[in-house]
């Protein structure tokens, strides 16, 4: 047919004998001649028929044309001979266990026991077949020829093991097997294959977005419109993501391909490697959610063992040991300063690798450790509230209205491809129990009673933004009091206190002033806070009350004073530890 019909249940595929297919595999193009087997023409079919037919009757069995032209060969006596037919029989039964006879497979078994059967009653029987000169076989020379053709048109036109078959997989899905990590071609681009294996032309729309460190534009090129891909069947489609300019860089890029097929969506996560001689596989460091030890990890790759880590103070090199790197992949770690992720400096909160040999230097930056601070969840539950003179209004981050929020197992700021069920209730109070991890909902836009929602002991929260994922924002969820800092803080866990107070008689060089920090406790008990100083300078002073009465608001002021201690570096944020609430104060010098 000149077009692919529509199908809406499983076809007939037709496998040709080994003649026919040698000839398929030499026409030009991809898979146009095996299409068009699984729509073959009647006169087709009944040409294939034919042909299977007559291969089958050029067997060595008895009372069918293979047989005479056997006798034809040996002779009478000789072709009746046992020990022929055991030979034939061995030989039939050979050709049937190739051919799947214990493998349930009807066809050949059916040939297999009425061959054997021929042989069984028939194959010493002289009188089988009539012949002219029965006595004699023909001449030496002739006998050799016929038997080359003979053996020949039976290889040729030795059938396919399973000539008629239903073709299970005519509505299989896209193929994308695309690897976890990728590098770029000679081009400088990152290719990526989908398959079409089924008869149906199918249609898929991705779209792409990617997260980098360094200042690098992306472009996905795909063969027609990126958001409605045809792709035909038994065909292959490839899509690239083309850097603009050279892409020289030891970082690792994340990818997310989001592709929607016949209304399902999936999310495709892949990293984009360079090819440098020491590059990152890995986009983002890893951390171990320690603000007083702070460890940052990652995974390197070089070409040769001449390359040796450094990394600027105050973070010092783990592991390896001496920072010598070796062959291949391997782990990388640094450690820091208390506090350290928490500055606002991003080259201390996020700082980069150099890599260093007798002929180059490589530098190697990471997208920063998620997530830095944490959303508390109180026994009770967070309780908001519309009436006025409320303790905690609606509103407060993350509960925004309309926001989509996941809770995840593990630090992905990326939200998963099952949409969110919008959250709804009967009357004015709206609950959500999020205890579950997994649990995802859409807050309503307008929020006019109460919500309350109950949060996990432990687990990360991510706000979700369809329209550009990377910028999804993700919080750790950490068990503690119903503390509430600033105007509506519930994630201030980690946080630095610059970003939580109001800064009352900063000095513009930074060496002295003081933080002035709103808390409401919205427990029923009294809350006790800590204080826990590092570093190798003393500059803080607390001028408030370390514990807060029950239902109340006070005022933490924290103040310091470097007039006299050069220019440290000052780091504070709170923290919860086994559920106590602990203020920690870090002053380090030398920190450049």
């Amino acid at each position: 047919p000149a077009s692919m019909p529509e199908l809406n249940s499983a076809p007939i595929r037709i496998s040709a004998a080994l003649l026919p297919e040698l000839i398929i595999d030499l026409l030009p193009g991809d898979s146009t001649a095996e299409l068009a087997s699984y729509w073959l023409h009647p006169l087709g079919l009944a040409g294939m028929a034919l042909m299977m037919m007559g291969w089958l009757s050029l067997l060595p069995l008895p009372t069918l044309p293979g047989g005479r032209i056997m006798v034809a060969l040996l002779g009478l006596e000789d072709a009746a001979k046992t020990s022929t037919q055991i030979a034939l029989m061995v030989l039939l039964f050979g050709f049937g266990l190739a051919y799947g006879l214990l493998d349930g497979n009807t066809l050949w078994t059916l040939v297999v026991i009425g061959g054997l059967t021929l042989l069984f009653f028939y194959g010493s029987e002289q009188r089988l077949p009539l012949v002219l000169n029965e006595a004699s076989a023909i001449e030496e020379h002739h006998g050799k020829n016929i038997t080359y053709v003979f053996i020949i048109c039976l290889l040729l036109f030795l059938p396919a093991r399973i000539p008629f078959e239903e073709v299970q997989d005519w509505d299989a899905d896209l193929m994308m097997e695309w690897g976890a990590m990728q590098y770029p071609d000679e081009s400088g681009a990152f290719s990526f294959d989908i398959e079409n294996p089924s008869l149906l032309e199918q249609e898929i729309s991705i779209d792409f977005w990617y997260s980098s460190s360094e200042s690098i534009d992306m472009t996905l090129v795909c063969p027609g419109d990126c958001g409605n891909m045809s792709i035909a069947p038994h065909s292959t489609a490839q899509v690239v993501v083309r850097p603009q300019g050279d892409l020289l860089t030891s970082q690792a890029m994340d990818a997310l391909f989001i592709t929607q097929v016949a209304g399902e969506m999936e999310h495709r996560r892949v990293t984009l490697l360079s090819e440098a001689s020491v590059h990152a596989l890995r986009a983002g460091w890893n951390w171990n959610r320690d603000h007083v030890s702070p460890e940052l990890c990652t995974n390197l790759s070089a070409v040769n063992s001449s390359f040796t880590l450094e990394v600027d103070s105050p973070w010092r090199i783990s592991s390896p040991a001496g920072g010598s790197l070796v062959e291949g992949a391997q782990d990388v770690c640094i450690t820091g300063n208390a506090g350290l992720l928490t500055a606002d400096d991003a080259t201390i909160s996020n700082p980069a690798l150099t890599a260093v040999s007798s002929d180059q230097t490589q530098l190697i930056t990471h997208l920063p450790a998620v997530p830095l601070h944490s959303i508390i969840s109180p026994a009770a539950g967070w309780n908001l509230s519309a009436s006025n003179g409320t303790s905690l209004a609606l509103g407060a981050a993350p509960f925004l209205p309309s926001a989509e929020l996941q809770v995840l197992s593990s630090p992905d700021s990326i939200c998963s491809s099952s949409l969110s069920h919008p959250l709804y209730s009967e009357g004015e109070h709206i609950g959500w129990n999020a205890t579950l991890i997994s649990a995802r909902t859409i807050l309503p836009a307008e929020m006019n009673g109460t919500l309350t929602v109950f949060l996990p002991a432990a687990g990360y929260l991510v706000t979700c933004d369809r329209d550009s994922p990377f910028d999804s924002e993700l919080r750790g969820i950490l068990p503690g009091p119903a503390l509430v800092i600033g105007t509506s803080s519930l994630d201030w866990a980690g946080r630095s206190l610059w970003s939580l107070a109001e800064c009352i008689d900063c000095e513009a060089d930074g060496r002295s002033g003081t933080l002035i920090v709103d808390v409401r406790n919205l427990e029923g008990a009294d809350i006790a806070f800590s204080v826990r100083n590092h570093g190798d300078l003393t500059p803080w002073s607390l001028n408030s009350s370390l514990s807060i009465e029950a239902g109340s608001q006070t005022t933490l002021e924290v103040s310091w004073d470097t007039s006299s201690l050069g220019n440290p570096l000052l780091l504070a944020w709170l923290d919860v530890e086994d559920e106590t609430i602990v203020l920690h104060l870090a002053a380090w010098s030398g920190v450049d």
